[in-house]
């Protein structure tokens, strides 16, 4: 099996579209919001966003786009002014974050906001089986305190953070986190 079909079974999975659910509960979705899906991947979440009425446009710098879902959902360059920007567990994908980061500040509108839903690496190091391998995409695993460090390098300020799923001795499975633009 692939990488874009072992993607494309994790979109459809059930943790996966819980957290969905989760991020749109975080995104608070108004009909007049550009969003952008960073690392959209297949485009899954990027169709879940617009079933639930957003203008959402996908972007990734791999092509993994899944015919099922029409063409006009990706993009190859981002909007001028967008007014939020969510990586669904594709933060730890994106080779060079910090240039990524400073290029979404500049695009993003005064109340910007950046959502981060990823694996937390905490879970992975203590609970996953030795022989473990990320998928091959995968650039770093970040911890909560690095990607606090990052996003504030860029010019963000911390709105939440915070754990979600499965929990064994304290540790949730994932990292969760929105950011919003500092005002200078």
């Amino acid at each position: 099996m692939g990488y874009k079909e072992k993607l494309t079974a994790f979109n459809k999975g059930a943790t996966y579209n819980e957290e969905l659910r989760f991020l749109g509960s975080l995104l608070d979705i108004k009909l007049s919001d550009v969003i952008v899906d960073y690392g959209c991947g297949t485009g899954y979440g990027v169709q879940h966003m617009k079933d639930k009425g957003a203008d959402v446009y996908g972007y990734d710098a791999n092509d993994y786009r899944s015919s099922e879902y029409p063409e006009r959902y990706f993009v190859d360059q981002l909007p001028d002014k967008i007014d939020k920007v969510y990586f669904m567990h594709s933060y730890s994908h994106i080779p060079n974050i910090d240039i990524v980061l400073r290029y979404l500040h500049d695009r993003l509108s005064e109340e910007g906001r950046i959502y981060i839903i990823a694996p937390n690496p905490t879970w992975i190091n203590t609970f996953e089986n030795v022989d473990y391998k990320p998928d091959p995409t995968v650039v770093r695993h970040n911890t909560h305190v690095e990607i606090f460090q990052q996003m504030n390098n860029a010019g963000f300020n911390m709105v939440l953070e915070g754990q979600l799923g499965n929990l064994r001795q304290n540790v949730h499975e994932r990292v969760f986190a929105i950011y919003q633009k500092k005002y200078e």
